[in-house]
């Protein structure tokens, strides 16, 4: 499962601009692969979303590789090791909405 996410951390009064350079063609922001779903559905979450969009909180290197702390629109704060969701935490509470 592959995500578009910033090259590096971005400070939260800051807007995202461009994506990691390896995002490739599977990223978020090839439009004709966009879906109306929130990327974590796999995971559990069924909240509605036009254009999902991650943006990244932290990313550090560990011993074991690169972690990232990242929020989805949905709301849910994801953990990524090495590119690939490993954990989240903060789902909405129905699964089905956005926070306001």
């Amino acid at each position: 499962m592959s995500h578009t996410l910033p090259f590096s951390p971005i400070p939260a009064d800051e807007p995202e601009s461009g994506t990691r350079p390896d995002a490739g063609a599977g990223g978020l922001e090839d439009s004709a692969r966009q879906e109306e779903c929130c990327p974590l559905r796999a995971w559990g979450c069924t909240a509605s979303i036009d254009g999902p969009r991650w943006r990244l909180l932290s990313a550090h290197s560990t011993s074991c590789g690169e972690v990232e702390y990242c929020k989805c629109d949905c709301n849910a704060i994801v953990l990524l090791w090495q590119g690939e969701v490993t954990a989240l935490t903060g789902l909405p509470p129905d699964r089905t909405q956005r926070r306001p």
